[in-house]
């Protein structure tokens, strides 16, 4: 079976998200199904999908405070920002032939390109961290997300992003840019599609990885300025097992 055949987009809410295409096999002898259809609860497994990519340095928001400035439309609280970034071709061998063949293999419609968001889903294995990663310690780098910091203090709780350095450990959230901004790096996600028109304009297809899993191969050529986010379990160290599943449709 190939891979467009064993995945497939199904609507979520406001979305198109990628999903395992559940497969129900056929006895070769009298065409029977061997296995009982999956429950009708509504729930669905997401597609899985890694693949080595440059991270962008231009719209790059992987940061403690995800380069908040105040409040906007899409953030207009800072308890719910999201820290994100481009995939760009990778520009290293083998990798610069692959993102052809990555792309091809998504059933229509595919992305040309990959907006990336880090997700706020719980991983399944939870590991204590250092002081650096708690609240109390949390980097912000601007007046306005210093503020937004303050304000969710006795609320919140901070879960880094899921980023790890080339020995595989959990990169210390005051320095996300120095290790992420151009690095090429090892990405699991997630896909979604949304398509987005207005009145008397065609729809217009957008793109977001859900970031599960960031583990850097090559760092950025040049360091950047020191500088990840938010709901999120995560390890000191990078763990093999690692895989975001299971949603429910709502």
């Amino acid at each position: 079976m190939s891979l467009r055949d064993s995945i497939h987009w199904v609507w979520d809410g406001w979305a198109d998200k990628l999903a395992i295409k559940v497969a129900e096999p056929k006895d070769s002898v009298v065409g029977n199904s061997l296995l009982s259809p999956p429950p009708d609860d509504g729930s669905f497994d997401l597609a899985p999908i890694s693949a080595v990519v440059q991270i962008d340095t231009n719209d790059y928001g992987l940061t403690a405070d995800a380069n908040y400035r105040g409040p906007m439309d899409i953030w207009p609280d800072y308890a719910i920002i999201k820290p994100s970034c481009v995939f760009q071709v990778p520009d290293a061998v083998p990798f610069i032939g692959d993102w052809g063949m990555l792309v091809r293999s998504y059933p229509s419609p595919s992305p040309q390109s990959l907006g990336v968001v880090v997700c706020p889903w719980c991983q399944p294995w939870v590991a204590s961290l250092d002081a650096i990663f708690c609240i109390e310690n949390w980097p912000a780098f601007s007046d306005a997300a210093r503020g937004g910091l303050d304000s969710i203090r006795q609320t919140h709780r901070v879960i880094p992003i899921p980023a790890y350095d080339v020995e595989g450990k959990l990169i210390d959230p005051h320095y996300h840019c120095r290790h992420l901004e151009g690095a090429l790096a090892e990405v699991h996600f997630n896909l979604t599609h949304w398509s987005i028109s207005r009145q008397g304009v065609p729809g217009k297809d957008v793109y977001t990885a859900d970031i599960a899993l960031i583990r850097v191969l090559v760092p950025p050529r040049a360091a950047a300025t020191p500088c990840t986010p938010l709901k999120r379990k995560v390890s000191a160290f990078i763990h093999p097992d690692c895989s975001p599943t299971k949603r429910a449709r709502t």
